[in-house]
């Protein structure tokens, strides 16, 4: 009984550790690039084949854990024919859902901070959409702020209608009634914390900053004073082809990197270095930690904040600070 006892204790080990390694196994991304990857699956090819042709392409970490879990979820005979482009940031059970869903479906990866004209020119890459990023632009831009970043599988069949409603009632699912509820200790509408919003993701980099950025912009707006928000010049100016400082090289975004003292006048209700309050309307689409910082805003006792060539935050009571830190973090890159 005593040797029974410890070979059950130790089988009872090993079972434990190998569904340890399994579920790791699966879960877990070969890369954390975005890099695409073009894999070809023939009518008829075995699964074994497969396997080693993904693995082989960069795609998943192990063959083995991939036959292993198509096996034990019955999804052996579901892997379907066609010329697939894989992320590599993928894990075995996202593969496997694309691999048996078909080529009808795809993956469109809409990133915090963009404005609609990006998530256009992106939509625009995908050549098996029956929309264009046009279409696109010409229904979403009546819903800046709304359309929420995220990860969507959907067919290529889809309209541009149905992929605007589906951003917009992720929106709404994100955007939690709890949420909406808590809002009133801001003083905010919900449209202008969505504006708000829109503004602190692009003014802080770094999560951290986040909620601290949303409560100096908040007093600021209480105390009626230009919320002075550099990305609000950057949406008004569009798109831009500026020379790179370092590289020297030119570059092209919807996002100015170099704010001269002339852009900073420029006449616009968006631009609030000229104008006290909130912009008209949203100046891009926040996340949702963008969304819950200004719901749960940070009180502190400052009211500037400048960011460093890292991305980090440094933060000043007087303007006499703030201009100290202008001069350490900016003007010395």
């Amino acid at each position: 009984m005593k040797y029974a006892l410890i070979v059950f204790v130790i089988v009872g080990f090993l079972v434990g550790g190998m569904k340890v390694y399994y579920t790791k196994a699966i879960n877990t991304p070969l890369s954390v690039s975005e890099e695409m990857v073009s894999v070809t699956i023939k009518t008829g090819q075995r699964v074994n084949s497969i396997a080693d042709l993904l693995m082989r392409e960069g795609v998943i970490r192990s063959a083995l854990m991939f036959k292993v879990y198509l096996r034990l979820n019955g999804l052996e005979n579901r892997i379907q024919a066609g010329e697939y482009d894989i992320s590599r940031d993928l894990n075995i059970k996202e593969v496997v859902e694309i691999l048996s869903h078909g080529t009808f479906d795809i993956r469109l990866t809409i990133i915090e901070g963009w404005r609609v004209e990006e998530i256009a020119d992106y939509i625009g890459t995908f050549k098996g959409l029956s929309f264009s990023g046009v279409d696109f632009l010409e229904i979403a831009k009546d819903y800046e702020g709304k359309i929420f970043p995220d990860t969507y599988i959907v067919p290529m069949y889809i309209s541009a209608m149905d992929l605007v409603d589906l951003m917009r009632s992720t929106f709404n699912q994100k955007f939690s009634s709890r949420m909406r509820e808590d809002l009133e200790k801001s003083g905010l509408s919900l449209d202008e914390a969505v504006i708000f919003a829109s503004i602190v993701e692009r003014e802080s980099k770094l999560f951290e900053d986040r909620s601290k950025v949303a409560g100096i912009l908040l007093r600021r707006l209480k105390n009626n004073w230009p919320l002075e928000a550099d990305a609000s010049v950057q949406y008004v100016l569009g798109y831009q082809t500026e020379i790179d400082p370092k590289s020297g090289e030119y570059i092209s975004s919807w996002w100015k990197r170099n704010l001269y003292e002339s852009d900073l006048k420029v006449d616009s209700p968006y631009n609030t270095r000229k104008n006290a309050g909130l912009p008209p309307s949203p100046i891009c689409n926040p996340g949702f930690d963008s969304l819950k910082a200004v719901v749960y805003f940070e009180e502190s006792e400052f009211w500037y904040y400048v960011s460093d060539e890292e991305g980090k935050m440094h933060y000043a009571k007087t303007l006499d600070e703030h201009n100290e830190n202008v001069r350490k973090y900016i003007n010395n890159y």
